[in-house]
C-alpha cells in the first residue's frame, strides 16, 4: 500500500476590482453590464448577479472573477487575507 503524501493547493489567480460606491462604470466594464442588476447611488449599493445568485455589494467590497469567469463578492478583509497583488514582469 502506498504511503499518504502531503499536498498543497495551487495558487489561484483571479481578476479583482474594489467597489468604491462610485465607480459604477468601472464595475460595468469589469463584470459586464448583464451582471449588473441595479445600482443605488444614494446608499452606494450595487446589486450583481453572481455564481450564488443576486447579491448586494457594499462599498469597499471586492468583485472577483475566477478562471471560469465566475463572479464572486468578497469583503475587504477576506479579500486582503486571501489574495496578494501580483506584478507582471515583462522581458526587456
Amino acid at each position: 500500500m502506498k504511503k499518504p503524501l502531503r499536498y498543497v493547493a495551487r495558487p489561484l489567480e483571479v481578476h479583482a476590482l474594489q467597489w468604491t460606491g462610485e465607480n459604477i462604470e468601472a464595475v460595468e466594464d469589469f463584470a459586464g453590464t448583464a451582471r449588473c442588476a441595479a445600482h443605488d447611488p444614494v446608499r452606494q449599493r450595487l446589486y450583481l448577479f453572481t455564481v450564488d445568485g443576486a447579491q448586494s455589494v457594499y462599498a469597499g467590497s471586492w468583485l472577483v472573477i475566477d478562471h471560469h469567469r465566475n463572479l464572486f463578492i468578497l469583503t475587504d478583509s477576506w479579500f486582503r487575507e486571501q489574495y496578494a497583488e501580483t506584478v507582471m514582469h515583462h522581458p526587456v
